[in-house]
Protein backbone atom coordinates (compact mmCIF):
# COMPACT_ATOMS: atom_id res chain seq x y z
CA UNK A 1 0.00 0.00 0.00
CA UNK A 2 1.03 3.48 -0.81
CA UNK A 3 2.36 5.18 2.15
CA UNK A 4 0.52 8.55 3.03
CA UNK A 5 2.72 11.80 3.21
CA UNK A 6 2.05 11.73 7.22
CA UNK A 7 2.83 8.57 7.18
CA UNK A 8 6.54 9.64 4.92
CA UNK A 9 7.08 12.66 7.40
CA UNK A 10 7.22 10.46 10.39
CA UNK A 11 9.35 7.47 9.27
CA UNK A 12 11.64 11.06 8.38
CA UNK A 13 10.78 11.94 11.83
CA UNK A 14 11.76 8.91 13.80
CA UNK A 15 15.24 8.47 11.21
CA UNK A 16 16.48 11.95 11.93
CA UNK A 17 15.81 11.73 15.91
CA UNK A 18 17.70 8.24 15.63
CA UNK A 19 20.47 9.69 13.98
CA UNK A 20 20.66 12.66 16.49
CA UNK A 21 20.83 10.43 19.44
CA UNK A 22 22.94 7.89 17.71
CA UNK A 23 24.93 11.13 17.48
CA UNK A 24 24.87 12.48 21.09
CA UNK A 25 26.14 8.94 22.28
CA UNK A 26 29.64 9.47 21.28
CA UNK A 27 30.65 12.81 22.10
CA UNK A 28 34.53 12.28 21.55
CA UNK A 29 36.18 14.83 19.93
CA UNK A 30 33.16 17.33 19.58
CA UNK A 31 33.19 21.00 19.60
CA UNK A 32 31.94 22.56 22.97
CA UNK A 33 28.13 22.86 22.54
CA UNK A 34 26.48 26.36 21.92
CA UNK A 35 24.31 27.71 24.02
CA UNK A 36 21.31 27.80 21.65
CA UNK A 37 20.79 24.16 20.53
CA UNK A 38 18.92 22.84 17.44
CA UNK A 39 15.57 22.01 17.83
CA UNK A 40 13.94 19.75 15.37
CA UNK A 41 10.46 21.18 14.50
CA UNK A 42 7.42 20.58 12.38
CA UNK A 43 4.48 22.75 11.15
CA UNK A 44 1.13 22.64 12.81
CA UNK A 45 -0.41 22.21 9.41
CA UNK A 46 0.74 18.79 9.26
CA UNK A 47 -1.84 18.15 12.04
CA UNK A 48 -4.48 19.51 9.72
CA UNK A 49 -8.31 19.20 11.75
CA UNK A 50 -6.57 18.39 14.80
CA UNK A 51 -7.11 19.97 18.26
CA UNK A 52 -4.41 22.41 19.39
CA UNK A 53 -3.94 19.39 22.19
CA UNK A 54 -3.39 16.66 19.53
CA UNK A 55 -1.51 18.78 17.38
CA UNK A 56 1.07 18.78 20.27
CA UNK A 57 1.06 15.36 20.86
CA UNK A 58 1.45 14.49 17.77
CA UNK A 59 4.57 16.75 17.15
CA UNK A 60 6.26 14.34 20.26
CA UNK A 61 4.78 11.46 19.14
CA UNK A 62 6.72 11.98 15.96
CA UNK A 63 9.96 12.67 17.21
CA UNK A 64 9.79 16.36 17.09
CA UNK A 65 10.41 18.90 19.90
CA UNK A 66 9.23 22.29 18.88
CA UNK A 67 6.43 23.55 16.63
CA UNK A 68 5.97 26.40 14.43
CA UNK A 69 2.46 27.51 14.63
CA UNK A 70 0.54 28.80 11.19
CA UNK A 71 -1.73 31.32 12.88
CA UNK A 72 -4.76 30.87 9.80
CA UNK A 73 -5.08 27.64 11.74
CA UNK A 74 -5.91 29.14 14.76
CA UNK A 75 -8.17 31.28 13.75
CA UNK A 76 -9.44 33.22 10.91
CA UNK A 77 -8.39 36.36 12.80
CA UNK A 78 -5.45 35.33 15.12
CA UNK A 79 -5.12 38.29 16.52
CA UNK A 80 -8.49 38.06 18.32
CA UNK A 81 -7.49 35.34 20.28
CA UNK A 82 -8.11 35.95 23.85
CA UNK A 83 -5.02 36.30 26.45
CA UNK A 84 -6.81 33.12 28.30
CA UNK A 85 -6.62 30.98 24.93
CA UNK A 86 -3.09 31.85 24.58
CA UNK A 87 -1.65 31.03 27.95
CA UNK A 88 -3.53 27.77 27.43
CA UNK A 89 -2.02 27.12 24.60
CA UNK A 90 1.47 27.96 25.83
CA UNK A 91 0.50 25.83 28.89
CA UNK A 92 -0.94 23.06 26.59
CA UNK A 93 2.89 22.64 24.77
CA UNK A 94 4.90 23.30 28.46
CA UNK A 95 2.53 20.34 29.43
CA UNK A 96 3.63 18.18 26.06
CA UNK A 97 7.47 19.12 26.51
CA UNK A 98 6.86 21.17 22.90
CA UNK A 99 8.71 24.54 22.78
CA UNK A 100 7.11 27.32 20.23
CA UNK A 101 9.57 28.14 17.93
CA UNK A 102 7.42 31.11 16.04
CA UNK A 103 4.89 31.88 13.61
CA UNK A 104 5.21 31.61 9.73
CA UNK A 105 2.58 32.35 6.66
CA UNK A 106 2.06 35.19 9.06
CA UNK A 107 -0.64 37.19 6.87
CA UNK A 108 -2.52 34.58 5.48
CA UNK A 109 -5.66 35.30 7.63
CA UNK A 110 -7.73 37.71 7.95
CA UNK A 111 -8.19 37.73 3.76
CA UNK A 112 -7.75 41.61 3.33
CA UNK A 113 -4.34 42.19 4.85
CA UNK A 114 -1.37 43.31 2.34
CA UNK A 115 1.69 45.25 3.47
CA UNK A 116 2.99 46.74 -0.46
CA UNK A 117 -0.71 47.55 -1.72
CA UNK A 118 -0.37 51.17 -3.13
CA UNK A 119 -3.99 51.36 -0.62
CA UNK A 120 -3.02 53.59 2.12
CA UNK A 121 -5.37 52.75 4.55
CA UNK A 122 -5.56 48.95 3.81
CA UNK A 123 -1.37 48.89 4.20
CA UNK A 124 -1.51 50.95 7.38
CA UNK A 125 -4.47 48.76 9.07
CA UNK A 126 -2.31 45.85 7.32
CA UNK A 127 1.09 46.85 9.41
CA UNK A 128 -1.16 47.48 12.35
CA UNK A 129 -2.60 43.63 12.20
CA UNK A 130 1.28 42.76 12.04
CA UNK A 131 2.26 44.55 15.46
CA UNK A 132 -0.64 42.25 17.21
CA UNK A 133 1.12 38.97 14.95
CA UNK A 134 4.08 40.24 16.63
CA UNK A 135 2.64 39.93 20.53
CA UNK A 136 0.88 36.69 19.10
CA UNK A 137 4.13 35.37 18.26
CA UNK A 138 5.38 36.64 22.23
CA UNK A 139 2.62 34.88 23.77
CA UNK A 140 3.07 31.49 22.65
CA UNK A 141 6.81 31.43 22.93
CA UNK A 142 9.55 33.78 24.28
CA UNK A 143 11.92 34.27 22.09
CA UNK A 144 9.73 33.39 19.11
CA UNK A 145 10.43 33.72 15.26
CA UNK A 146 8.13 35.19 12.69
CA UNK A 147 9.11 33.47 9.40
CA UNK A 148 7.99 36.37 7.05
CA UNK A 149 6.75 34.51 3.17
CA UNK A 150 3.08 35.58 2.54
CA UNK A 151 3.51 35.77 -0.78
CA UNK A 152 0.29 36.88 -1.61
CA UNK A 153 0.33 39.40 0.77
CA UNK A 154 3.35 41.32 0.09
CA UNK A 155 3.83 40.82 -3.89
CA UNK A 156 2.99 43.86 -6.29
CA UNK A 157 -0.86 44.70 -7.19
CA UNK A 158 -2.78 47.64 -8.63
CA UNK A 159 0.11 48.26 -10.73
CA UNK A 160 2.64 48.69 -8.31
CA UNK A 161 6.42 48.59 -9.66
CA UNK A 162 8.65 45.61 -7.93
CA UNK A 163 10.83 49.07 -6.46
CA UNK A 164 7.98 50.55 -5.27
CA UNK A 165 6.45 47.65 -3.18
CA UNK A 166 10.17 46.73 -2.03
CA UNK A 167 10.01 50.58 -0.83
CA UNK A 168 6.94 50.32 0.90
CA UNK A 169 7.72 46.41 2.60
CA UNK A 170 11.13 48.02 3.97
CA UNK A 171 8.87 51.21 5.32
CA UNK A 172 6.72 48.75 6.91
CA UNK A 173 9.37 46.43 8.53
CA UNK A 174 10.93 49.68 10.00
CA UNK A 175 7.88 50.97 11.44
CA UNK A 176 7.40 47.52 13.20
CA UNK A 177 10.94 46.67 14.31
CA UNK A 178 11.27 48.57 17.60
CA UNK A 179 7.81 46.86 18.54
CA UNK A 180 9.48 43.14 17.66
CA UNK A 181 12.78 43.91 19.64
CA UNK A 182 9.96 44.90 22.90
CA UNK A 183 8.86 41.93 22.46
CA UNK A 184 11.56 39.66 21.77
CA UNK A 185 10.89 38.62 18.59
CA UNK A 186 12.38 38.19 15.68
CA UNK A 187 11.50 38.54 11.60
CA UNK A 188 12.74 36.96 8.99
CA UNK A 189 12.70 37.24 5.76
CA UNK A 190 12.10 34.18 3.70
CA UNK A 191 12.86 34.81 -0.17
CA UNK A 192 10.11 33.10 -2.47
CA UNK A 193 10.47 31.62 -5.87
CA UNK A 194 9.59 34.59 -8.93
CA UNK A 195 6.71 31.90 -9.51
CA UNK A 196 5.32 32.79 -6.35
CA UNK A 197 6.16 36.43 -5.55
CA UNK A 198 8.06 38.94 -7.37
CA UNK A 199 8.94 40.82 -4.01
CA UNK A 200 12.37 39.61 -2.04
CA UNK A 201 13.58 36.48 -4.23
CA UNK A 202 16.61 36.29 -2.49
CA UNK A 203 18.94 37.63 0.11
CA UNK A 204 21.71 37.85 -1.75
Amino acid sequence: MKPTCREILYGAAAMTAGWACSQNEAPTNTVPAEPYRFRLAICNETFDGWSFADACKGTVRTGYEAIEIGPHVLSDDPCSLSPERRREMRGIMASEGVACVGIHNILKAPAWLHVTTPDEGTRAKSWDYFRGLIDLCADLGGGGLMIFGSSKQRNTVDGATREEAMDRLAAGLAGVAPHAEARGVQILMEPLAPHLCDVVNSLG
